[in-house]
C-alpha cells in the first residue's frame, strides 16, 4: 500500500501500474479458462441482468487486489458493469482475483482476451512498460481505456498511445486520484483565481518507507519499471502542480540512482509561468509532507493526509483551517446524480472510475485525458535527461567521486559509446 497511509489508501497506490510485473515478451500459452463460448452476450453474463459496460482488466497485481476488486464488485452489484475478464501471466495472481468474479475467464495474454471477449472498457494495471502496446490492441478492439499512471515510461511510448487514441472511437482516461481531492482542488482554484497574488512560490514534498507489496523486483529495474520514486510519486505531483500552474521548465533535478537501479530519492526545481519552486520526493525517507505554496497575498498549506480541507492565512496573520466542499457524481443516474465528498484515497479512487463510466454512458468530461497523461511523462523524461547524483555533503572528494561514477546517468553515458 502507500508509504503515506496504508491505512487510508492514500497516495499513488505506489507505482500501482507497476505492481503487478511478471510480463514477458512472448507467452508460450494463450489463454487460461477461457471457456469455447467466450464471446457471450452481455445478458448472458450477467444472468439477464443488463449491465451498461463491459470490463476486462488486464494485470492482477496488488493495486487490482485492494483498489479495483471491491469497487468492481460494487458496480457489477448496482449492474453498472459486468467484469468479463482478467489477465495476468501469473496463474496464482490471476486466480487470486477471478474468485471474485465467478463468471468471468481468466488469461495469460492480452491479446487472447481482446480476441475471445467483448469487452467495452478495458482498465490497464499492468507495468508502464506494457501501457502502450495493451492499449493500442485494445483501441483497436473498439475498447475505452481507463490506464493506471504512469500512462508510459517514455515520451516515444506515450506518443504512439495519443496517435492510436486519436485515431480509435474509444475513450481514454489516465488513473490520477489525486484530481478527487477536495482539498487539492479548492487550492487549484485558488491559483488559477490569482488569489495568491505576485512572486508565488511552492515547496512540495513527499516521502515515507516504501511498503508496497510488489509482486517482483521490477519495481527496482530501470529496464523495467522505467523509473523509480519520480515515475511513481512524481507522476501524481506533477499533475497536481500541472493542474495549478501549467507546464514548467525543469531547471534542475538530482537522484540517487545507481547502476540498472531505480532511484529512491530525488529533487527537481521548477519554474512555471507564475510561479518557482522545489519538488521531492522518497520512498525511504519521511519528509514534511505537504504542499505549501506563498504570494503576496496569500499562504496556503496541504496536508497531504488530509483531502477534505487546508490551511490558509493573509500575510501576517494566523492560520485557518478550510474545509473543502468540492463534490463529484456517485452513481449513474442520467439526471442529477447522487453526488459524494470522498475523505479517503479508495473513495477518490472509486469516483474516478465513476466519472470514466459517465464519460462513456453520457459523454461527460474525462477526469484525465491522454494529453494530460503525457504531458507528465514529458517533464518527467526532461528531469531524467538532465540527472545528476544527490550531493552528499559529508563525503569527502574520492567518496563523491565514486557517487559520480556510479549513478545511472553515467553507466547509461558509458553504454551509449
Amino acid at each position: 500500500m502507500d508509504v503515506l497511509g496504508e491505512t487510508v489508501f492514500f497516495q499513488s497506490h505506489a507505482s500501482a501500474s507497476a505492481l503487478c510485473f511478471g510480463f514477458p515478451g512472448k507467452q508460450p500459452s494463450t489463454s487460461v479458462n477461457a471457456r469455447p463460448a467466450a464471446k457471450k452476450s452481455l445478458d448472458e453474463l450477467m444472468q439477464n441482468r443488463t449491465a451498461t459496460i463491459r470490463a476486462g482488466v488486464v494485470g492482477c497485481g496488488a493495486v487490482v487486489e485492494q483498489l479495483y476488486v471491491p469497487i468492481l464488485r460494487e458496480f457489477e452489484r448496482k449492474r453498472w458493469v459486468a467484469v468479463s475478464a482478467f489477465c495476468d501471466p501469473q496463474p496464482d495472481r490471476r486466480e487470486r482475483i477471478l474468485r471474485h468474479f465467478r463468471r468471468a475467464h481468466g488469461y495469460a495474454k492480452h491479446e487472447d482476451m481482446f480476441e475471445s471477449e467483448r469487452i467495452d472498457l478495458a482498465i490497464l494495471a499492468s507495468p508502464p512498460a506494457w501501457h502502450c502496446s495493451q492499449a493500442e490492441a485494445a483501441l483497436a478492439r473498439g475498447c475505452h481505456v481507463f490506464c493506471e499512471k504512469p500512462m508510459t515510461p517514455t515520451v516515444l511510448d506515450g506518443e504512439r498511445l495519443a496517435v492510436a487514441a486519436r485515431k480509435s472511437r474509444g475513450k481514454v482516461a489516465i488513473g490520477m486520484p489525486r484530481r478527487f481531492h477536495p482539498s487539492f482542488c479548492e487550492v487549484a482554484g485558488l491559483v488559477r483565481d490569482g488569489l495568491f497574488g505576485d512572486q508565488v512560490a511552492f515547496t512540495f514534498r513527499e516521502g515515507a518507507a516504501l511498503r508496497w507489496p510488489a509482486a517482483s523486483d521490477s519495481l527496482f529495474r530501470r529496464d523495467k519499471a522505467g523509473g523509480g520514486v519520480l515515475l511513481d510519486k512524481g507522476s501524481h505531483m506533477l499533475d497536481q502542480l500541472l493542474v495549478m500552474f501549467g507546464r514548467p521548465q525543469v531547471l534542475s533535478c538530482q537522484d540517487d540512482g545507481t547502476g540498472d537501479g531505480v532511484e529512491a530519492n530525488f529533487v527537481m526545481q521548477l519554474s512555471f509561468p507564475r510561479a518557482q519552486g522545489l519538488l521531492q520526493g522518497s520512498w525511504e525517507s519521511p519528509l514534511n509532507n505537504g504542499l505549501h505554496i506563498s504570494g503576496s497575498k496569500m499562504e496556503v498549506w496541504l496536508d497531504l493526509l488530509d483531502i477534505g480541507g487546508y490551511r490558509r492565512r493573509a500575510p501576517g496573520d494566523p492560520w485557518k483551517e478550510i474545509a473543502a466542499t468540492r463534490t463529484w457524481p456517485s452513481g449513474m443516474e442520467k439526471a442529477q446524480p447522487a453526488r459524494a465528498q470522498p475523505r479517503q484515497y479508495d473513495q477518490c479512487f472509486r469516483l474516478q472510475l465513476i466519472a470514466m463510466l459517465r464519460s462513456i454512458e453520457y459523454n461527460e468530461p474525462l477526469p484525465v485525458t491522454v494529453e494530460d497523461g503525457l504531458t507528465v511523462i514529458r517533464c518527467i523524461e526532461e528531469a531524467y535527461q538532465m540527472a545528476q547524483p544527490v550531493e552528499f555533503g559529508w563525503l569527502d572528494a574520492a567518496e563523491r567521486e565514486q557517487i559520480v561514477k556510479r549513478h545511472w546517468r553515467a553507466k547509461m553515458a558509458c553504454a551509449s559509446r
